[in-house]
């Protein structure tokens, strides 16, 4: 009943996904379908459940549990970050021609959540979070002025090509080159991100608070990549791209 009102997802070309969207045979990850407000439901709810306001969707100790980070950032469910002694649990979501994000910081007693039914909808996403997040009070997201290195192009050629994730290691993503600007796609059809160069093996993004480091093997060639302090990936072979 609902699907006629469902956005259609676009590719980072503009053009629609074929059929609207893609459907997954996830029932949870991938095939779960829903909406900002609802979200935006959850996310006051689990603030409110956390301080044993409420317990609509889950007991004040179950909800304790879900944001307790147990592994490096991750708790169950959320993303624990824990930045400038304020935490904050988030989740971002993407399925083909869709990104999304929910989060909420317990300490500034707000919350974000926001959808797009695009690829490149991440960019106007991720700016709108920062706005946000500035107004609420939440630290991690302050824009940071960086320096820009003045790195020959020419170099960049070694970088190009595909990497595995570590942990996932079913994932690939990309390093593109297109004249003299360098590209990262996180997941094969993602959009691509531009990096910009702090050193020679060190980038940032706009789009995102990680830096991405290429990591060299003792002989010089470029054997893997870091992203952030946590993510690590391993170069798959020599395949290059060069648009």
């Amino acid at each position: 009943a609902y699907f006629p009102r469902a956005a259609t997802a676009h590719l980072p070309s503009g053009e629609p996904v074929p059929g609207k969207w893609h459907t997954y045979p996830e029932q949870a990850a991938g095939g779960l379908w829903s909406t900002p407000s609802d979200l935006a439901r959850l996310v006051v709810e689990m603030l409110k459940s956390l301080t044993g306001q409420s317990n609509l969707v889950l007991s004040p100790e179950m909800t304790r549990q879900m944001l307790t980070q147990w592994s490096r950032w991750y708790g169950m469910g959320f993303w624990i970050n824990k930045t400038d002694g304020l935490t904050r649990f988030e989740h971002p979501g993407w399925n083909e021609g869709y990104h999304s994000y929910m989060g909420g910081c317990p300490g500034a007693r707000g919350g974000v959540v926001w959808m797009t039914n695009g690829e490149n909808g991440i960019l106007l996403g991720m700016e709108v979070l920062r706005a946000l997040t500035e107004i609420l009070g939440w630290p991690g997201f302050k824009p940071v002025e960086k320096t820009l290195a003045q790195v020959d192009p020419a170099i960049f050629e070694q970088y190009v090509g595909k990497y595995r994730y570590i942990d996932e290691p079913d994932y690939i993503a990309e390093i593109i080159q297109d004249n003299a600007s360098l590209f990262l796609q996180e997941a094969e059809g993602g959009i691509n991100l531009q990096l910009y160069p702090q050193s020679d093996t060190e980038f940032f993004r706009l789009e995102a608070p990680e830096k991405v480091t290429l990591v060299k093997n003792q002989a010089g060639k470029i054997e893997g990549m870091k992203i952030g302090e946590y993510t690590v990936l391993e170069r798959v072979g020599d395949q290059k791209i060069v648009l």
